[in-house]
């Protein structure tokens, strides 16, 4: 599908996946994959340069859905996560009335006078960015006027934006050279902070001393399709049991109450349950450890529709493989209340949730410099 048709489902669907709130949910995977998958292919076909330095991410948000989802494009060289330094995203209006398309700026280690010199500095260096407006965004633009919290920093954080109406949305290809122009000028801002080792200087410095390596974060050293193979990789070695258990800390993680993990002897059907908090609706799930190339077929998911009754207003299918085609169209058919959730998809819950990894921040290196300094 196209930019403009995901982000027609986006506005049209996500008020009601955010009210079932429910883990797996299609829209779930929309913003973190599909969406991502075709920026990063309008990304690729641009000629920006230097696409391998780019990461796109998005999200419905951690734990419980967020008023505000988004997908955004980080240069690695100025930051990996929406928390600080300068990326571009979309941001959805918490009524899905509107898309904005931002340069933004990360406000959880600034302060607003840091912003405005950022914001600035931003403009100055990229200047007028066709199509697009300059400037924060007014406070309640996203939500409503004295929310606070996340959508306030969105909208103080705003750089350079363009508003796209849900009803109104303009065409793919606008949309994706939109696109191109903000990440162009977002590139050409990053790249064009760094000295070139070429310019000359009229007086020579002396040579720096070596410095310890920094390591960057886990998620940054490793390409998203990447960590997300090794996560599920590591899931796979699991016995049933422990991945049974697994799961049950995954839906803690997202904030469901009430969880259970059965015991395989008196299971009837199903390895555990769930509550959502707030529409207390009670979930019951299923675990299938397979191999990559073992796909679960209707069978088993027919079974767990059996076990639902009366007592569960859903059921979620887990596995580490995939299901075999026709195993959707089933669901569809005849209704069963089942949310199927696929090994890749598993693996997105899971880095959301931050299940199963440890970020290394940085890492002892020799220092030369201690040594060189001895030998004087």
């Amino acid at each position: 599908m196209s930019i403009r048709e995901h982000l027609s489902h986006v506005l049209s669907g996500y008020l009601d996946a955010r009210e079932m709130s429910i883990a797996g949910h299609p829209m779930a995977s929309l913003l973190r994959r599909d969406l991502q998958s075709v920026v990063r292919d309008t990304l690729a076909s641009g000629d920006l340069g230097t696409t391998t330095d780019l990461i796109v991410r998005g999200s419905p948000g951690q734990g419980t859905w967020a008023r505000i989802p988004w997908l955004a494009v980080f240069h690695t060289s100025e930051t990996t996560t929406a928390m600080r330094g300068v990326f571009v995203v979309y941001l959805f209006a918490a009524d899905m009335s509107a898309v904005y398309l931002t340069l933004n700026q990360g406000v959880t280690d600034s302060t607003l006078e840091d912003l405005a010199a950022v914001g600035s500095s931003a403009s100055k260096a990229v200047g007028g960015v066709s199509g697009f407006e300059s400037g924060a965004l007014a406070s309640g633009t996203l939500v409503t006027p004295g929310a606070g919290g996340q959508p306030h920093a969105y909208e103080a954080g705003c750089i350079f934006y363009r508003k796209y109406e849900a009803n109104q949305l303009p065409s793919d290809t606008e949309l994706r050279r939109d696109l191109l122009t903000i990440v162009r000028a977002y590139v050409d801002y990053v790249e064009g902070r760094t000295p070139s080792a070429a310019e000359p200087t009229s007086v020579q410095a002396p040579a720096p001393s070596p410095q310890p390596v920094v390591v960057p974060p886990v998620a940054a050293q490793l390409a998203g399709d990447e960590l997300r193979k090794r996560l599920l990789d590591r899931v796979r070695e699991l016995s049933p049991t422990a991945f049974e258990r697994l799961l049950g800390e995954l839906w803690r993680r997202l904030g469901y109450q009430d969880v259970s993990v059965t015991r395989r002897s008196a299971d009837g059907g199903i390895d555990g349950e769930f509550v959502v908090p707030l529409v207390n609706m009670r979930v019951a799930f299923q675990a299938k450890k397979y191999a990559e190339e073992n796909r679960v077929g209707t069978g088993p998911v027919r079974e767990l529709n059996g076990v639902l009754s009366n007592r569960y207003e859903r059921g979620i299918f887990v596995t580490t493989s995939s299901f075999r085609a026709g195993v959707q169209e089933e669901i569809d058919e005849h209704g069963f209340r089942i949310v199927l959730i696929k090994g890749e998809e598993l693996a997105d819950l899971m880095l959301d949730a931050k299940l199963g990894l440890r970020t290394v921040v940085e890492r002892a290196e020799v220092d030369e410099s201690v040594f060189a300094g001895l030998e004087g």
